[in-house]
């Protein structure tokens, strides 16, 4: 009879197994201390890291565009000042923040699956201190440049 010692053997298939990935965490203070920029760049980040960069992509550029519509209709148009005025917000302050959450929210929908196999197998998550400033730090200057940059006329 034959035995079941090759189903036990690693694979020798040549692929490398995908890098850990930033934790839920990680992305959730990303996104709300650095903006939706911020989430972007850290979500592009775990799907470079899950090796499907290329199938995320569309979702991540659709993602900017609907964000950077967002700031614009914030900053730039008369319903948004007024409804930012009316709230007694500043425009890189409070909607910011939700706008970064709501990307951070599409994004974890887009990685779920890996999130929660990560957390199921006890896999420690990628160290994000140094990825999650920078994003943080990059994203905060796009979206006060942007902020600033449309609501000046001219």
């Amino acid at each position: 009879m034959d035995s079941n010692e090759d189903l036990l053997r690693p694979s020798l298939s040549g692929e490398r197994p995908a890098a850990p990935i930033f934790s839920t965490r990680a992305q959730f203070l990303t996104a709300f201390f650095g903006g939706g920029f911020a989430a972007l760049a850290i979500g592009t980040a775990n799907s470079f890291r899950l090796g499907r960069l290329g199938r995320d992509l569309p979702v991540v550029l659709a993602l900017a565009a609907a964000y950077f519509g967002y700031l614009y209709s914030l900053v730039a148009t008369p319903l948004g000042r007024s409804a930012v005025a009316f709230l007694g917000l500043r425009p890189t302050s409070v909607p910011v923040r939700l706008g970064g959450l709501a990307v951070f929210a599409i994004l974890y929908l887009l990685h779920r699956t890996a999130l929660r196999s990560a957390a199921l197998t006890g896999e420690p998550p990628a160290n994000p201190w140094i990825t999650a400033i920078a994003c943080m730090v990059a994203g905060g200057v796009i979206d006060w440049w942007l902020t600033h940059a449309l609501a000046t006329p001219g």
